[in-house]
């Protein structure tokens, strides 16, 4: 392998986007996107770039695993985690849970928690809880079991039944608290 196909794995890295890699490694802008192509078919490439992601995989300790897993608390998060609410005595009531008694998963499902405080006549606290979009982690979680299909058709009861099993083991995990 050359320098400059070294210097192209590595800058692949970056942000998997081959194009760009080839031209941050030094290949001509103007063809870049098909030199990009032929690098990526090369068997010593393709080796080279397993062999770095492996690396950076145990360095980083992040894991496919533990994206799917931070998505599916995503994706799965919901709102009775957080708050309780109804009537007491014919007032209506939303109470937020401590964060103390949430877990590291379920706070990592929401996006952000500001606190709003409005003077004036009558003064107003308020606390606005953003989770994180749960449509997109489902789409996303979807689209890596392939039950879009290739062309976005149903891939039929293979594919949802192993996001079931997998949505199983992921919630057994978090009922015995594996955060």
């Amino acid at each position: 392998m050359t320098q400059k196909q070294e210097l192209f794995c590595y800058e692949f890295l970056i942000d998997l986007n081959a194009t760009q890699a080839a031209i941050r490694a030094d290949y001509s802008e103007r063809t870049a996107r098909s030199q990009a192509q032929r690098l990526l078919t090369n068997a010593d490439i393709q080796a080279r770039l397993r062999t770095l992601m492996h690396e950076r995989s145990q360095r980083t300790q992040i894991t496919a695993d533990a994206v799917l897993e931070e998505l599916a608390a995503i994706a799965f998060s919901n709102l009775a985690d957080y708050a309780e609410w109804g009537s007491e005595m014919g007032v209506n009531f939303v109470r937020l849970k401590p964060s103390a008694e949430l877990t590291r998963k379920q706070t990592g499902a929401l996006k952000s928690i500001k606190h709003v405080s409005k003077r004036g006549k009558t003064d107003e606290d308020t606390l606005e809880v953003t989770p994180h979009d749960k449509l997109s982690a489902l789409d996303k979680l979807a689209k890596h079991l392939n039950l879009y299909g290739e062309h976005g058709e149903s891939e039929g009861a293979s594919g949802f039944e192993e996001m079931i099993d997998q949505l199983a083991r992921l919630r057994t995990q978090r009922e015995r608290g594996d955060d």
